[in-house]
């Protein structure tokens, strides 16, 4: 009996073992598995993020395009009026250049005159 309790406690130490050995590489599959199912969904949610910020950033160089654009409209525009108002500047000096040398003549001419007065 003793022969055989050995021998059954061996077989029973070596299914205990066995078992054991099946149940831990379940629980290691187990987790492996679970790991690259996170794994996945990280990477996922990471792509899904990555192109959200790129069109995220897409919209934000087309904004600063069309502000850079409008702001360039403004500056020709301002520069258009402020020609226009050089050139409006320019026509009235220059009026007033006209009338202050026919003023000049016409003082002139009535110096002129009074001198003419005056030798008579």
């Amino acid at each position: 009996m003793t022969l055989l309790t050995i021998v059954l406690a061996l077989v029973g130490l070596a299914a205990g073992f066995g078992g054991s050995q099946v149940l831990t590489q379940k629980k290691i599959g187990s987790a492996k598995d679970s790991a690259e199912k996170e794994l996945k969904k990280a990477r996922k949610e990471a792509e899904t993020r990555l192109a959200e910020a790129r069109e995220e950033a897409a919209k934000l160089a087309d904004e600063a395009r069309r502000e850079d654009q409008a702001r360039r409209k403004e500056s020709k525009e301002i520069e258009a009026r402020l020609i226009a108002r050089e050139e409006t500047l320019d026509k009235k000096l220059d009026d007033l250049d006209r009338r202050s040398e026919s003023l000049r003549k016409a003082e002139d001419e009535v110096e002129q005159l009074k001198n003419e007065i005056r030798d008579i």
